[in-house]
């Protein structure tokens, strides 16, 4: 049986951080920074004052997907409370089975605790046309260099 959860960042970093190298090779285009290189700390300090949380989804007890969320309130729209991906990961053998209720999870949890705006930063094409058939929308364009 899945279990779907919403908890504080610190309460599974351990169990991401095994994750991580697992992530990062399966990734349809990696980043230019290398492999991640978390920065611990602030993921804790934002986790302690419950602006990071994580939608979980266990089997049997075991993490076998998350994403992982900064929440607070939009710096130039201080009424609006907005929710930013910076994780995403299901593990391969299943993804096309708990993608769409994970996803209905995120949107739940986060809409419960009063956030109107919520935001992925997406080099998979795929996801993002799965985010498109639930009702997202792109609305900005990233440049990098």
């Amino acid at each position: 049986v899945m279990i779907y959860d919403f908890v504080c960042f610190h309460e599974v970093a351990e169990e991401i951080a095994k994750n991580l190298d697992t992530h990062y090779q399966e990734a349809d285009s990696r980043e230019d920074h290398g492999k991640p290189n978390l920065d611990w700390d602030n993921y804790f300090e934002l986790s302690r004052r419950g602006m990071c949380r994580v939608v979980t989804a266990r089997e049997n007890g075991v993490l076998v997907g998350y994403s992982v969320f900064i929440i607070g309130n939009n710096i130039n729209h201080k009424h609006v409370l907005e929710a930013s991906n910076t994780g995403f990961f299901i593990k391969k053998e299943y993804r096309g089975k708990i993608i769409n209720e994970l996803l209905r999870y995120v949107d739940k949890y986060l809409d419960e605790m009063g956030v109107t705006s919520i935001g992925y930063a997406l080099s998979d094409k795929r996801l993002g046309l799965l985010l498109k058939r639930k009702g997202y929308k792109m609305k900005f364009i990233t440049w990098s260099k």
